[in-house]
């Protein structure tokens, strides 16, 4: 395209923007809110989707989780022998039991001391439990400032499998990340010594579950398989299940998300139609001097959808900024529920994509006026002159 074609893009869009403020605004502003609910959405879509993988993987310790039967009738003597299965780096055996403390419905977690860094994170108040520490207790934050528990405090734990409730010495107060074992909306944890959480069901030398981290670059399915062969009876759950079943979840609720934005798209791409048609109109005569001089319908046709791209240019980077910080604002919002923390992902390809949608919203909407502008006969104009 000449430079002159662009001069006189230029010149007609200025003019536009100064002579009808109030159209070319809304127009802008009608472009600018569609790709910011686009940008927004999308990149919440993103963010929910890296928090929810987050989650799946911290609270997981591991890439395979095997269960017995019963509550805790998985022997250790059967994870001695999975720690000899080709492909498995770590085996962490632990013991779950729904049960009862002042007053409330908590999840006893026992686990061995030198475990305590894959289920919990930090430690607000106090510390971790050593390996012979016996009758302690790590109490999650969440059940800790809920009944205003303090490090050195005597913790009465009841077990719904036992007749009476131990007491366990608060030794530290910590941010557990298992809360993907929750059960029945019960997600406040207190970890205790395996040999402690044992004692408590009256079941020495068994555990509920054993978490398995497996080494780089191996399959969990290869490994499953292996395990079945050992241990036929075994309940085998793999960490790539959950994501995957998250990963559908939330590609129907990014669907969802993407016909919302949709319908902001179209009333983005109806404004600047109405706004570049009622600039073909009023520069009919202008459009038909430039014909009658030698101007061919390509440059007239050009000249209006270079106009609807500087509706675009402007309106997409505005969009696109309100879009980021709308997508940081929800992201806070849905934190202070508690629900899960959303980081803002500012994706290049994605803040592209956003960047290109405005350029196309922009272009097409101009394209059907723009082909009404390059047909427009400069003898008739001029005869009605």
């Amino acid at each position: 395209m000449s430079k002159g074609t662009l001069w006189i893009a230029s010149k007609f869009a200025v003019r536009d923007l100064k002579m009808r403020k109030f159209a070319s605004i809304l127009t802008i502003l009608a472009i600018a809110s569609g790709v910011a609910a686009f940008t927004a959405l999308r990149l919440t879509s993103l963010g929910i989707k890296v928090a929810a993988q987050e989650i799946v993987r911290r609270a997981l310790a591991g890439e395979i989780i095997v269960y017995g039967d019963g509550l805790c009738d998985l022997s250790e003597l059967v994870l001695e022998n999975l720690e000899r299965v080709p492909g498995i780096k770590r085996v962490t055996p632990a013991v779950l039991s729904l049960s009862y403390s002042r007053g409330s419905m908590v999840l006893m977690l026992g686990v061995r001391a030198e475990d305590l860094g894959l289920v919990i994170e930090s430690y607000p108040e106090g510390g971790a439990f050593r390996e012979h520490d016996r009758g302690v207790a790590v109490v999650d934050t969440k059940f800790a400032y809920e009944k205003g528990i303090r490090v050195g405090e005597i913790l009465f734990i009841k077990s719904q499998a036992s007749p009476i409730a131990y007491p366990f010495r608060v030794v530290g107060i910590g941010k557990v990340t298992l809360e993907v074992q929750g059960l029945g909306g019960v997600t406040s944890y207190v970890v205790v010594p395996l040999r402690d959480a044992q004692k408590v069901l009256n079941r020495e030398g068994y555990v509920t579950m054993a978490m398995l981290i497996l080494d780089d670059g191996v399959s969990p399915s290869t490994v499953e398989e292996s395990i079945k062969l050992l241990y036929p009876e075994a309940r085998i759950f793999r960490r790539e299940e959950l994501l995957e079943a998250v990963s559908n979840i939330l590609s129907l609720v990014d669907a969802l998300l993407f016909s919302v934005t949709v319908v902001g798209l179209g009333v983005a791409v109806l404004g600047t139609a109405n706004t570049v048609m009622s600039n073909v109109r009023e520069h009919a005569r202008d459009i038909a001097i430039l014909r009658a001089v030698g101007a061919s319908r390509r440059i007239v046709v050009s000249t209006f959808v270079l106009e609807g791209l500087l509706y675009g240019l402007i309106g997409g980077t505005v969009g696109v900024t309100a879009g980021i910080v709308a997508a940081d604002i929800v992201g806070d919002f849905v934190e202070t529920f508690g629900i899960m923390e959303i980081p803002l992902v500012l994706d290049p390809a994605l803040i592209t994509t956003c960047l290109l949608t405005s350029f196309a919203v922009s272009s097409l909407s101009a394209l059907y006026p723009s082909l009404k502008a390059g047909g427009i006969s400069p003898i008739e104009v001029l005869k009605n002159e």
